[in-house]
């Protein structure tokens, strides 16, 4: 077998990776994102990230983004960009727009894409700050984000809320009494899940995962595909780069990403739709002393009392009333705080 790629789609089906939808509906979707590599002694391995994403804020991108993975789009694609800040710093990893093919000769192709959609971001819900997720688009354009998206890897990334407007020479816009002018903010559709509260097979690296991304070097393959400037590459070196030689399928990393089937963040009584039905099962989440992960609103590994917004908003996007959701008495806050701990999921 001579086409690296056709090991790779051997590796996928081996792992049992299919694209299937969403189990719930309402609350918010887990997403399994498998990062796949080359190792020289290994050959092909992968590691697991779990993502979880804001049904509730972004419906409509969340709904393009699962799209994109339930046609096998995404499948293979990837990660074409690294881009740092001057300090080095890592800024961004970007992907979801490229693919390769061929054989000994690599063929470059791009994702195809459905029709462009337009911005959710809210300023009030969301910010582009490290772990997030974020839609990629065309310039100033907020309604043009397609397939590509990219992993907020600092804080700094905080001026994407309100990035400012350039002219085609890069320069600031400037109104009429010369300040600078913004555009709207890059959509935030979820965030990487830190903390393993699923105990998938494969565990969930999170951050550190991504954060091993950014550690790679990066080439500019701008003259061979002109979006392949920050190009983050496996076992290859400046000396490769200098040299011109030739890249393959192993220097390049992949992503697989699925829907998770069983589990929806919000659907508390897993009855297959969040409804006010699960307010009390969610209220006795909050108060409990065993963990609960759809009742776990941000995924952090504890049901607590900043876990209750983001109940209300799911409910609200599936139609219930958030007025319905009952504040925790003195008691309740007094349960959660003292059995924090024990609120963690039993790992043994």
């Amino acid at each position: 077998m001579k086409n690296a790629k056709f090991f790779l789609l051997l590796l996928v089906l081996a792992a049992g990776w299919l694209a299937t939808p969403a189990a719930a509906v309402g609350g918010r979707d887990i997403v399994h994102l498998d990062i796949i590599w080359f190792d020289p002694s290994q050959g092909y391995v992968f590691a697991r990230t779990d993502l979880l994403l804001y049904n509730d804020l972004a419906p409509n991108t969340v709904a393009n983004f699962e799209n994109y993975i339930t046609s096998n789009r995404y499948e293979l694609a990837i990660i074409h960009r690294l881009a740092l800040y001057s300090d080095n710093e890592p800024f961004v990893v970007q992907t979801g727009g490229f693919g390769l093919d061929g054989g000994s000769t690599l063929i470059p192709y791009e994702v195809e894409e459905y029709p462009a959609i337009n911005s959710e971001f809210n300023a009030a819900t969301m910010s582009n700050i490290r772990g997030t997720l974020s839609m990629a688009r065309i310039g100033n354009d907020e309604n043009s984000a397609t397939s590509q998206w990219f992993i907020n890897m600092s804080d700094r990334n905080t001026f994407l809320d309100a990035p400012t407007l350039t002219d085609i020479y890069g320069q600031p816009i400037l109104d009429e009494f010369g300040q600078v002018q913004h555009a709207v903010g890059f959509t935030v559709f979820g965030k990487v899940i830190e903390t393993d509260t699923l105990l998938q097979p494969n565990g969930n690296a999170g951050m550190g995962l991504i954060d091993s991304v950014a550690s790679l070097p990066t080439f500019d393959f701008s003259s061979w595909v002109s979006a392949f400037s920050e190009l983050p590459l496996l076992n290859y070196t400046q000396a490769d780069y200098l040299a011109g030689n030739p890249l393959s399928f192993g220097k390049f990393i992949y992503i697989v990403p699925t829907i998770d089937p069983d589990v929806t963040i919000g659907d508390v009584n897993a009855d297959g739709n969040v409804t006010l039905s699960d307010i009390e099962p969610f209220r006795q989440a909050l108060a409990g002393s065993s963990y609960v992960v759809r009742a776990d609103m941000d995924q952090s590994g504890v049901v607590t009392l900043s876990d209750i917004e983001g109940f209300k908003s799911v409910l609200t996007s599936s139609g219930g009333s958030p007025a319905a959701v009952p504040e925790p008495g003195l008691l309740g806050v007094l349960a959660v705080a003292g059995l924090a701990m024990a609120c963690r999921r039993n790992r043994a």
